[in-house]
């Protein structure tokens, strides 16, 4: 019954991360980047204005290291960011109260 029950919540807890649609910054260079703090992760802001992604930070971006892209987008982001190079980044859903990114490109 307990397990019932917190697969429950678990589900419900996690509908409205799953409901928010995905969307892409504007372009914008990367101003600064953040590793994980004991957590394969990093936080990146850009010079774009932030769209609306209903997160509680909405200024800063950031990756899951559950995300198996996770390490791919980090590679972009630091490339891009050497290179002074503008990207731009899908967003989908929030990690650690962040708009989480999903997809990054660079130009």
């Amino acid at each position: 019954m307990k397990r019932t029950a917190l697969g429950l919540a678990l589900c419900f807890a996690a509908a409205p991360l799953s409901a928010r649609a995905d969307v892409w910054t504007d372009w914008g260079n990367v101003s600064e980047i953040s590793s994980g703090w004991a957590q394969d992760s990093m936080a990146v802001t850009t010079t774009a204005i932030p769209p609306n992604t209903g997160c509680p930070v909405t200024n800063v971006y950031a990756t899951d290291p559950a995300d198996p892209g996770h390490d791919l987008y980090h590679a972009t982001l630091m490339t891009a960011f050497a290179m002074n190079r503008q990207v731009q980044i899908l967003l989908h859903g929030c990690v650690y109260q962040k708009p989480l990114i999903i997809a990054v490109s660079i130009r």
